[in-house]
């Protein structure tokens, strides 16, 4: 008996949308990952002591979630993201490490992309996205959210690394 795709294997492989080309990461990717993540993550610094991602690290990530880069139409690479799913949760799709490169904060690429990925998983079955955030991101990022219809999850603050996290979802 064949085995049936999970949602998470009907998620496009390359797509282009407003004049960004978004696609799966390839190996070739990770340097330019790293250097997306390490310096969109300005805030990385209060990780008490935590080094920055490393390209090792960003290579297992991308064994364990599928992780997407953003080009703009001069093929600089803007933004990454990545989307995962959890086995016992078939309908819910978890976002992980959004990251706008420095030098285009500000011009809508986060709100296109959450919009776009929110499109992209209600059409392949997703009923709900899932995300997290630290509570050292910068003070704005949770308002970004909720402005975008995310709501946060009750009880959902712990803590990982003596950092404090909580999560938001939103319903498709």
């Amino acid at each position: 008996m064949k085995q049936s795709l999970s949602n998470l294997d009907k998620l496009p492989v390359e797509f282009e949308r407003n004049d960004f080309l978004i696609r799966r990461s390839k190996a070739s990717d990770i340097p330019k990952l790293v250097e997306i993540i390490n310096r969109g993550f300005s805030y990385q610094d209060k990780l008490r002591g935590r080094p920055r991602i490393t390209n090792e690290e960003q290579q297992a990530l991308m064994e364990e979630d599928i992780v997407y880069i953003v080009k703009n139409h001069a093929k600089e690479s803007v933004a990454t993201y990545a989307v995962y799913e959890d086995p016992s949760e078939p309908l819910v799709l978890h976002l992980a490490r959004l990251v706008v490169a420095q030098d285009y904060l500000g011009q809508g690429i986060a709100g296109m992309l959450m919009k776009n990925l929110e499109q992209i998983a209600r059409s392949v079955g997703y009923k709900t996205i899932y995300l997290n955030y630290m509570h050292i991101a910068p003070s704005w990022l949770p308002e970004f959210y909720h402005r975008l219809g995310y709501q946060d999850v009750h009880d959902s603050m712990r803590v990982w690394q003596g950092i404090e996290i909580s999560s938001m979802t939103k319903e498709l």
